[in-house]
This record gives C-alpha cells, sequence and structure tokens, in this order.
C-alpha cells in the first residue's frame, strides 16, 4: 500500500470540542483533541484561557474528565500564565509596541497588489489589498506590519552596531542581519555576524541598546561568564536592571 493510500485510509481525526469542568471552587474549560497517530500518551498544553488535551482515537469524555481532575492542580497553575491572544489588526483600534511606545494601527482596502505598511502623522497606516475576506484580510495586515518592523530593525540595528562599535568592536565592523528568530532577541556567530529578530523594534530604545550590546560582548566572550558579564556592565552600568525588564516584557509581547 502507497503512502498516498495509507494516508486516504485513515480515519480523520474529529474537530476539537470545548469542554469545562468544576474542580473544588475552580472551572477549567478544556478542548479535547482525538487523534488517530496517538496511540497511548495523553499531552497537556496550557493556554490563555483554557487547557488542550491531545488523546488518543478511543478515549472517552469520562476519561478526559479524569484527567483534568488528576492534573488539575498542574493545569490552574499553568492556565492563564500563557499571554492572550494578539488582538486582530484589522478590527481597528489596535496599537503596536514600537521603540517603547504604542503606535496606533489603521488598516485601509486599497487598489494594491500587495499589503504595505506606512507610518503616517504617529500612525501605522496598513493598505491591504481591496475585496479580501476576513481572515485573508487579517494575514495580509500581518505581513504588511511586520514587514515594515523588519525594515526598521534593518534601519535602526546595524547604526547601534555602528555606534557601539569603537568600543566593543573587534577589527572590521560586523555584518548585521535581520530574522525571525522567536525565542532569541539576537545572537553573535563565531565568525563575528550579528543576526536580530525584528521582534526587537517592539521594544523600548533602552533594552534595544541592551540586546546590541550583549551581542557585541560575545565578540570578546563567546560565553556568559563572569568575564562576559563584566564586559556589558561595563558598558551598561544598570544592565541588570535593564535584564529584568527585557525578561517581563518578553510575556506581554506578541504579533
Amino acid at each position: 500500500m502507497t503512502n498516498n493510500e495509507k494516508s486516504a485510509n485513515r480515519r480523520p481525526s474529529p474537530a476539537p470540542r470545548l469542554y469545562a469542568i468544576r474542580v473544588g471552587g475552580d472551572t477549567i474549560r478544556f478542548e479535547l483533541r482525538r487523534s488517530a497517530r496517538r496511540t497511548r500518551t495523553i499531552h497537556l498544553r496550557p493556554e490563555f484561557d483554557r487547557v488542550v488535551l491531545a488523546v488518543p482515537m478511543r478515549t472517552t469524555l469520562d476519561q478526559a474528565r479524569e484527567v483534568i481532575r488528576q492534573r488539575a492542580g498542574w493545569i490552574l497553575a499553568h492556565v492563564g500564565r500563557v499571554p492572550a491572544p494578539p488582538p486582530r489588526l484589522s478590527d481597528g483600534g489596535c496599537e503596536l509596541p514600537f521603540m517603547g511606545r504604542s503606535l496606533p494601527v489603521a488598516v485601509d482596502d486599497a487598489l494594491v497588489g500587495w499589503p504595505a505598511a506606512r507610518q503616517v502623522d504617529g500612525v501605522l497606516r496598513v493598505d491591504v489589498p481591496w475585496g479580501l475576506d476576513d481572515s485573508r484580510r487579517e494575514d495580509a495586515a500581518r505581513r504588511a506590519v511586520v514587514e515594515w518592523l523588519r525594515a526598521q530593525a534593518a534601519e535602526r540595528l546595524p547604526a547601534e552596531v555602528q555606534r557601539w562599535w569603537p568600543r566593543l568592536g573587534r577589527g572590521d565592523i560586523a555584518r548585521v542581519t535581520i530574522g525571525n528568530q522567536r525565542r532569541q532577541w539576537g545572537n553573535c556567530s563565531h565568525k563575528g555576524v550579528m543576526r536580530f529578530s525584528w521582534r526587537v523594534m517592539r521594544l523600548a530604545p533602552d533594552l534595544i541598546e541592551y540586546i546590541v550590546v550583549h551581542e557585541m560582548a560575545h565578540l570578546t566572550r563567546m560565553d556568559h561568564s563572569k568575564a562576559f558579564w563584566a564586559i556589558v556592565e561595563e558598558a551598561l552600568p544598570d544592565v541588570k536592571e535593564r535584564r529584568k525588564r527585557l525578561r517581563e516584557t518578553r510575556d506581554t509581547l506578541q504579533l
């Protein structure tokens, strides 16, 4: 039997269902996802207002509820830590974190072939092609905003590296690239190439500066030893406060 035939004969996974269960004085909302590919294991994933319970196809609702009761303590400790889904840009009234301030976003239908964003009088105006349905319109708006932030990063971050180069640089000025990393604000390769995520542009200027200095310190020390942090602290005496704010900020930013 070919892979295509196996796929055609495989039972489709039912659509997820949302349930609620009372445990003590708390109500736990859970989304039940049965999968033909899952044979034994059960997986819990906390989200903003619920927990997703991935189970084998044969799992009954009563069995799922029992799992929720048994893991209620863990679930209640973790559900809600995940940030709420980001507001829809195309719904209006949305604001984009940018360089430590909130930038209002206005999405307009326009006779354009490709979505694009531009800042006009303190507002980020996003043009999306005319005639898109709600889902495609939202996707188009987000693509335009990401590309705009990427362009801002491509302008700002090399300039920041150049500003700090006389103090922290080694040899010829490093090449700076802009990427899409989600788990790292930036990184520095052994060859001295620095790669930053476009997402840093949603941070306050002093946190952007800290990220740049942090990566440039790796030009001297490719580790996080005391010697490395001494380099960073010499450049930025308030580095501990900036690191703390950066950790706190990470949990609130989405796009």
